[in-house]
């Protein structure tokens, strides 16, 4: 039978995902508008680093990245066919939700509703499943 944690941690680390993609987003824009110094003298590195010394976009990047270590320490102990799915579609709502937050505009609100609703509906089935299986979830 499934443990409590073991259906929350997907939930959770879809929330971290969808959470800090706008604020990496963000912080990736706020980078970009400022001038790149010439460290090294090779573009690519001077891009990269300058992006990584930019903390708009290395912190939400950090959190992000932490999540995706968490996702990997979950798949070794959890049922992959219940793990992915939920995370991925809890990311993709919290995505939506945070964007709106942030001030993006939704192009139709009903459409971006319905998919909040049938994410919530499909990461309830998806649950429900895993406790009736008696499977680890």
């Amino acid at each position: 039978m499934p443990t409590a944690l073991h259906i929350l941690l997907p939930i959770l680390i879809g929330i971290v995902w969808g959470s800090t993609n706008p604020f990496i987003a963000r912080g990736a824009r706020i980078a970009a508008a400022r001038t790149i110094r010439r460290i090294t003298g090779v573009a690519a590195v001077d891009s990269l680093l300058h992006h990584l010394l930019t903390p708009d976009f290395i912190l939400p990047q950090a959190l992000n990245l932490s999540g995706s270590v968490l996702f990997a320490a979950t798949l070794g102990g959890s049922n992959v066919s219940f793990v992915v799915p939920v995370a991925n579609g809890v990311s993709l709502a919290a995505n939506a939700v945070f964007d709106y937050l942030l001030g993006d505009s939704l192009s139709s609100p009903i459409s971006g509703i319905s998919g909040l609703l049938l994410v919530f509906f499909g990461v309830t089935l998806c649950s429900l499943a895993q406790q009736g299986s008696g499977q680890e979830a």
